[in-house]
């Protein structure tokens, strides 16, 4: 008991700080207070470059870019296949903290062992996110000039009210193979 226990522990904080790691990849400014003052501030190419599916199918009613009935079709089948893949990689990413989390819970840990498991796991986790990344460029690569020029907008609008838009293809579950919501 002590050993799932602490397994799931360990699971918790590895997928805490890994979460963290993925929500605020932007470094402290320039000159903020103790901080190192030749810290420069970093962007997220994906959350700058990349389109996320709440700008093609209306989440949460924010505004949207026009697509036509193909280029929905070929992005809705963009987003069917990689669903089971997600689905797949998940399941494999949660067996891979489990076995991890195994490895640390005796007394004595195989340092060898854990190390080989958590480069498994981290294997995992970067297939999952380049399967990620993949899908949204396939996304992007769907649209038309002027539809990104609109979501390019769309972003500078948010950015000057000061909110912050939710569902960029790096951390959305929409882009992890979600089937996307919209009115017909």
């Amino acid at each position: 008991m002590k050993s799932k226990v602490f397994a799931v522990c360990v699971i918790m904080l590895l997928a805490g700080a890994s979460a963290r790691a993925q929500k605020d990849p932007v470094a402290p400014k320039k000159d903020a207070p103790g901080k190192d003052a030749g810290m420069k501030k970093m962007v997220d190419p994906v959350a700058e470059y990349m389109v996320g599916p709440e700008f093609l199918f209306g989440k949460g009613g924010a505004p949207t870019v026009e697509l036509t009935a193909e280029q929905k079709a070929e992005i809705q089948e963009i987003m069917h296949k990689g669903q089971e893949q997600f689905k797949e990689r998940h399941h494999k990413l949660s067996d891979e903290m489990t076995a991890l989390g195994e490895a640390l819970s005796p007394d004595r840990v195989d340092e060898q062992k854990a190390l080989e498991q958590l480069n498994k796991m981290l294997d995992t986790e970067r297939d999952i996110k380049r399967a990620r990344l993949s899908l949204a460029i396939a996304i992007k690569n769907k649209l038309t000039p002027e539809q990104l020029a609109r979501v390019r907008e769309i972003k500078e609008e948010h950015a000057k009210a000061g909110q912050k838009l939710k569902g960029h293809p790096a951390s959305s579950p929409s882009a992890e193979g979600a089937e996307p919501k919209h009115k017909k």
